[in-house]
């Protein structure tokens, strides 16, 4: 008879617990007359979707080449601007999926804000937006390492009186965006994980030519920008679903 109540008493654990899950579990022994049931859950974190979204600390490097035709100044190298560790503010959003336990991928796009300098009545500016995608390594205690690869468009201003198409002066180019990551990230609940990230990135520039009008005159004007390196500090949230 206590045997017969064990088996009705096993057989509704069981029912409950299919009822409530679909996954695996194991049946043992427990020597008494009775058994020990132990399920299996998945690692919703290490397996499933997500999506992040983190705001962003960059530290731009990169030189401006100008240059004029040489018919209308006595040098045609209209000089440089070199600029280094640059502060400007961006953010992004990525979503991806974890396809193996310590393996995910996602595209990520995102803004890296805008950096302004006056100099000799111009005023120019800088702004890069990018789509990359990613591939992340998870280990052990919450760190990972990361590579990404895509484009980025530069987008530049330059504010002068002087250009005959003033007032539309933004120009824009179209770059490769190539990144390597260090990050940790920290979960905060079963669904979010706090996330920590240094970036290396390097972006092609690209030549935008404005045309200048001065008295007797007219030509264009070329700011040929160079390698971009971007450092940058994020802080996000990882959203896993």
């Amino acid at each position: 008879m206590k045997l017969f109540a064990s088996v009705i008493a096993l057989s509704v654990a069981m029912g409950g617990a299919v009822a409530a899950t679909t996954t695996s579990g194991r049946i043992v022994p427990d020597g008494k007359r009775g058994y020990n049931v132990t399920f299996e859950t998945p690692d919703v974190e290490k397996r499933g979707w997500y999506m992040t979204g983190r705001l962003e600390l960059s530290f731009l490097n990169w030189e401006n080449k100008y240059t004029v035709p040489q018919e209308y100044v006595l040098d045609s190298d209209g000089g440089s601007d070199s600029y280094s560790f640059q502060q400007v503010f961006g953010g992004g959003i990525s979503f991806g999926k974890r396809f193996q336990y310590f393996w995910r991928a996602d595209v990520e796009g995102g803004y890296i804000g805008s950096f302004s300098d006056k100099d000799a009545g111009y005023e120019f500016q800088l702004s890069a937006a990018y789509l990359t995608a990613n591939i992340y390594r998870d280990f052990i205690g919450g760190f990972y390492l990361g590579a990404g690869l895509g484009g980025a468009m530069i987008t530049t201003t330059l504010d002068s009186e002087a250009f005959v198409d003033y007032g539309n002066h933004e120009k824009q180019s179209l770059g490769v965006m190539g990144a390597l990551m260090l990050g940790y990230s920290a979960e905060l609940s079963e669904d979010i994980a706090l996330d920590i990230r240094y970036r290396l990135a390097a972006l092609t520039g690209g030549t935008h030519t404005r045309t200048v009008q001065v008295p007797g005159a007219t030509y264009d004007f070329e700011t040929k920008i160079g390698f971009i390196m971007d450092n940058s500090l994020s802080l996000g949230l990882r959203y896993q679903f």
